[in-house]
């Protein structure tokens, strides 16, 4: 999960489409899986003391 936002936000290695193929994920996994991390990030910000 976390390794798909680093390589589309942080990397920037290209599309949304790019990463997905390099992670040999199908795009709807992919989405799946960003919508996961971004959701364990935002909760991880919120609960930091």
């Amino acid at each position: 999960m976390m390794r798909s936002l680093e390589l589309y936000y942080i990397d920037r290695i290209g599309t949304n489409e790019i990463v997905a193929e390099r992670l040999h994920l199908s795009i709807s996994t992919y989405y799946r899986y960003v919508r996961e991390g971004v959701e364990k990030l935002a909760a991880y910000m919120l609960n930091r003391k």
